[in-house]
């Protein structure tokens, strides 16, 4: 604390009062003569898996994604799951490339497996960007793998106003409100609050929607299929984090690479990882669901199903080498 200014020709500088040790705290009860700065790494066990799965390593959502692959998408893919143009027309409402009449270009014709701004479509929405929400939305398509994944809250965009609309396959549109028109109500106190999510939609058909995507945004939106009700992502695979890459990429509280493979200096983690979770992390180790873990839906099993649909019953496992990671 200061207490007194030392003259015109030390201008901003103050002597200070006698410094005092720190005091005791639980885990150094016999306190610490200087504060813990310079080669301080912080808590070494911050990553561990469970913290991690857990949100006691960060405040950011952790979201679910269902794959037939052991590792988890880490590139996007969109011309992939892109829908054939052709297997969307037909003369009964005139969407032919070519006028069946006089043999030429048809001027009406629309290309239904690009968007406004020839992005990949598929028959759910935009191809561009994969999709995550709570392991019991996720395991509806009843794949093997199902993987968790750190969305960073810094990459949330929000609905914006007003409504969208965009034309589909066999003359029918996709429209509505940005927003998702639902209200959330609290079962403990009974009060309804606005839902500030975008609409299920929205989030797969707007074209702003896919121009948030590829910039690195994600769309926190109101799931109408899977789980109705529930929190469902749409991001680039590049945008959020397995917990292996949270490991290897977290840095010093100085800045430096400490895991000695790369810094995340976008969205990674100050301190130094215990050297066993570095080393679980660069062998490709990662959360993981398997469906076939799933347990029989009967009596005896109901606490272990329970705890498998909540995202609670995972293990660490390595991808199979037939996979890329």
């Amino acid at each position: 604390m200061a207490t007194e200014h030392m003259g015109s020709q030390f201008h901003g500088v103050y002597e200070a009062e006698r410094s005092t040790p720190l005091p005791g705290t639980t885990k150094h009860p016999q306190g610490r003569l200087f504060a813990p700065v310079g080669q301080y790494a912080g808590d070494p066990w911050k990553l561990h898996p469970d913290d991690w799965m857990g949100g006691k390593a960060h405040s950011d959502p952790i979201a679910w994604h269902n794959s037939d692959s052991s590792a988890l998408p880490r590139y996007d893919d969109p011309d992939s799951r892109q829908i054939d143009q052709y297997d969307h027309e037909g003369e009964d409402w005139g969407n032919s490339e070519v006028d069946p009449e006089t043999g030429e270009y048809n001027e009406d014709y629309v290309d239904y497996s690009v968007d406004a701004k020839d992005r990949p479509m598929a028959s759910y929405g935009s191809a561009v960007g994969m999709h995550l929400g709570d392991v019991s939305a996720a395991m509806t398509f009843g794949r093997e793998f199902t993987h968790p994944m750190r969305i960073p809250s810094d990459t949330m965009a929000p609905p914006p106003r007003g409504n969208f609309s965009t034309d589909r396959p066999g003359g029918s549109i996709a429209a509505g409100s940005m927003r998702s028109q639902n209200s959330i109500l609290n079962k403990e106190t009974g009060e309804r609050t606005e839902d500030t999510r975008w609409s299920d939609p929205a989030a797969n058909f707007a074209g702003r929607a896919t121009d948030l995507v590829e910039s690195g945004k994600t769309l926190a939106y109101r799931n109408d299929i899977e789980a109705p009700g529930s929190t469902s992502y749409r991001t680039l695979p590049e945008t959020g984090r397995t917990w292996s890459e949270d490991v290897l990429g977290s840095t010093t509280p100085s800045g430096g690479n400490v895991a000695g493979q790369y810094a995340d200096t976008e969205h990674g983690f100050r301190g130094t990882p215990h050297p066993a979770l570095v080393h679980l992390a660069s062998l490709g180790y990662n959360p993981v669901q398997r469906t076939s873990d799933l347990p029989m839906p009967d009596e005896a099993n109901a606490a272990r199903r329970n705890a498998f649909e909540q995202g609670q019953a995972w293990s660490l496992r390595k991808p199979k080498p037939d996979d890329s990671f």
